[in-house]
């Protein structure tokens, strides 16, 4: 599976593979020094753990997007999901 299953100890959520850059990816010794490591470290890309932007931590989904909007919306949000969950499932939102 690429997404952890459950929440870590922060609330978030953390990817088990990556592709391109290890963004959201919790470092391990293996993930350090597997044969992608290595790859990687040759043509100068981070591994998970190493420092920058990479977020070992994980990931909340309204918190995904440009660092600079990142907790931007989210009481309205918020304010939108509670609305949505007292409404009646199974017809149309919109009330057409």
């Amino acid at each position: 599976m690429y997404l952890s299953e459950k929440p870590n100890e922060h609330g978030r959520y953390n990817l088990r593979l990556y592709d391109n850059v290890p963004l959201y990816v919790r470092p391990s010794l293996w993930k350090r020094i597997n044969f992608q490591a290595f790859v990687f470290r040759l043509i100068g890309k981070p591994v998970p753990g190493d420092e920058g932007q990479l977020q070992p931590e994980g990931y909340k989904i309204n918190e995904v997007g440009p660092s600079h909007m990142v907790k931007l919306g989210q009481d309205a949000t918020e304010k939108t999901k509670q609305e949505l969950l007292k409404k009646e499932f199974g017809r149309c939102p919109f009330g057409i």
